[in-house]
């Protein structure tokens, strides 16, 4: 806090308005004197020193503090330091004092059984190494802690798979118009044994079907009976089990389609007896290609290879669809067929 103290110069008289044993007085408070002028004289009034001093001593005070929390945990730090240290020299210490001992092997432990009960498997058996266990900074055992050979017992039989009969069709896909109905068979009269061979052919046939008539008219075909002419590369038919409305051209072996929809395209091959030719052929749409058909091969004369592929295709009246590029034809048996059905007509 500043004060300004003011006096007035008579001639030869000096008469200041604080006396001097005030200024005597607050020694401490009042730090510098300035005279200036002829009439006047300002003090000007400062910090004290006391106050100074005062709050130099508190701030040597409160960084003292701080100095000893730091001492206090530096020295907490080097003292925990210092105790692993010991400890671990004490652990190392023991164990190089214990004696070591390295591992042995146990004897070997009988041939377990074998993995199959015909035919050739593995064995295993083990040994283990805790004849002694090796101590802590002792050597483990080496070698292999377990051995595998071939064992064999009585050979297998090996049995072919046979088919079983045929079930019933089932029911028709529709309940008026045409449709289509299948029957299955599986392999499992026998069953094949893992060497054995599975049944040639397919487990799965598909005729058409015909329920009553639909208010709107329904249109699909079945053919059977394929017919072959040297040089022929489309296959053709001669006896119809269901042609709606004739749809299905007898001559050219070609579908023509009448009404527009969804249509499932089926075709059946069946080889004749005591051949080892194959039979193949592809679903056409004016003359394009639209779908892989079914292949009927088989390397053993005596069986009757049957092979079935079908189609979904959108047609429109007077598409004509028909099955082309075949080969093997000669190789068809009467059992082979083709068939289609309207599943989704356009209004």
């Amino acid at each position: 806090m500043a004060t300004t103290v003011r006096y007035t110069k008579s001639p030869g008289v000096d008469k200041p308005s604080i006396k001097l044993n005030e200024l005597e007085a607050n020694e401490g408070d009042y730090a510098i004197i300035t005279r200036g002028g002829d009439m006047e004289e300002t003090y000007q009034n400062v910090k004290t020193e006391r106050k100074v001093n005062s709050d130099k001593i508190g701030v040597s005070k409160e960084k003292r503090d701080k100095t000893k929390i730091v001492i206090v945990l530096l020295g907490c730090v080097v003292s925990g330091l210092v105790v692993a240290v010991v400890f671990s020299i004490l652990v190392i210490f023991s164990i190089h004092q214990k004696p070591v001992t390295n591992g042995d092997w146990t004897s070997w432990a009988d041939w377990g059984a074998c993995s199959v009960t015909c035919g050739i498997g593995i064995t295993t058996r083990i040994r283990t190494c805790s004849n002694p266990r090796p101590s802590t900074m002792g050597q483990y055992c080496e070698g292999t802690s377990d051995q595998v050979q071939i064992c064999g017992n009585s050979s297998c039989s090996v049995t072919d798979g046979g088919w079983t009969d045929w079930e019933n069709w089932r029911a028709c896909s529709v309940t008026c118009g045409t449709g289509f109905t299948t029957r299955i068979r599986t392999c499992s009269n026998p069953k094949p044994s893992i060497m054995g061979r599975y049944c040639d052919g397919t487990s799965l046939q598909v005729q058409s079907c015909s329920n009553t008539s639909c208010s709107d008219g329904g249109f699909g075909f079945s053919v059977h009976r394929p017919i072959w002419n040297s040089g022929d590369t489309t296959m053709k038919f001669n006896a119809a089990a269901y042609n709606d409305n004739d749809v299905f051209n007898i001559t050219s072996g070609e579908f023509v389609c009448q009404k527009e929809g969804l249509y499932l395209l089926i075709s059946t091959f069946l080889r004749v007896y005591n051949t080892t030719g194959s039979i193949d052929c592809n679903f056409y749409k004016n003359s394009k290609f639209i779908g892989y058909g079914p292949l009927a091969s088989s390397n053993n004369a005596s069986d009757h290879p049957s092979a079935t592929s079908s189609i979904l295709h959108h047609l429109k009246p007077g598409d004509r669809v028909y099955l082309g590029s075949c080969e093997g034809l000669r190789y068809a048996a009467g059992g082979s067929s083709f068939t289609g059905v309207l599943i989704n007509p356009m209004h």
